[in-house]
């Protein structure tokens, strides 16, 4: 016998849109919930069901904020109910996509569960296909309390009782409200920018392009590959900086850096989060690198 423990999350305004999540834990002594990550590239991915589906499976991304996005044959599939078209900016430039709003489901894990109040699907998904994941969760759903990603042994741990505090080993403040996605402080080369955590982003360090020209370098950037976004291709620029990279306690002595257009903010991508455990607690504005 399980027995539910329901927790509500507060909303938060990320980029000026209102997301309010309720996550709903069932477990019989709220005890950490931990998830197996697979792996699509270099992104974590994790199996969900909903309303007794079939097992299918999702980006866990903490550069998306929206709750949960799904492919759009998957949502006809599972029959969710409509509730409206909005218009979500599509990196920047003008650009936008409609987003196709619906009702709220409960999210299963296999050892517990997620209930979110919107889910979302649009027509230029760039995972449809056979084999591709079905859709992307955001991180930020994990709260409250503790989530901690450990790509060293592939998991994604969920403690809804577990608080950081600013006395602890690795600690780094966030804040949110101000910018995109919840952010921190990146110092590069003396210069101190704001940056987010990217899971999405298969690189280490990925720069706004229109900070491109700020830097000294080892080996000057230039365009070494393509990003592809739904209904968008960037030009990926790549480059070795002179000076060192600082994030909390962590120095990165020289790193290669990527640079794309667009970007809001400095995005700290999965190669990084493979090398420092790394865990988030929201709602303290905490994070913690390991």
């Amino acid at each position: 016998m399980r027995l539910q423990q329901v927790i509500t999350k507060t909303p938060c305004l990320f980029a000026g849109v209102l997301f309010s999540l309720t996550a709903a834990i069932n477990t019989a002594e709220a005890k950490p919930n931990t998830l197996a990550l697979g792996k699509f590239g270099p992104r974590p991915t994790v199996d969900i069901a909903i309303n007794g589906s079939k097992p299918f499976t999702v980006i866990v991304d903490t550069g998306f904020t929206g709750g949960l996005m799904l492919d759009k044959e998957l949502v006809q599939a599972l029959d969710l109910t409509y509730i409206n078209t909005t218009q979500m900016q599509n990196m920047g430039k003008g650009k936008t996509m409609d987003i196709n709003n619906y009702q709220g489901e409960t999210i299963d894990f296999g050892d517990f569960t997620l209930e979110l109040d919107n889910i979302s699907s649009h027509d230029t998904s760039i995972l449809a296909g056979e084999g591709m994941p079905k859709g992307v969760l955001s991180a930020w759903a994990f709260a409250p309390g503790t989530f901690t990603f450990d790509y060293t042994n592939n998991t994604l741990t969920h403690d809804s009782k577990q608080q950081l505090s600013t006395g602890q080993a690795g600690i780094v403040p966030l804040e949110t409200g101000q910018h995109m996605f919840p952010s921190f402080d990146v110092n590069i080369d003396g210069q101190v920018f704001k940056g987010h955590l990217d899971t999405g982003s298969p690189s280490s360090i990925t720069l706004p392009l229109a900070l491109k020209d700020k830097f000294e370098y080892q080996k000057k950037p230039k365009v070494t590959g393509k990003a592809r976004m739904p209904g968008r291709e960037l030009a990926i620029w790549s480059g070795k900086l002179k000076g060192d990279v600082t994030i909390g306690q962590v120095r990165l002595n020289s790193p290669e850096v990527k640079f794309l257009d667009g970007i809001p903010g400095i995005n700290i991508g999965s190669s990084f989060i493979k090398a420092h455990k790394i865990s988030v607690d929201i709602e303290n504005k905490l994070m913690q690198l390991h």
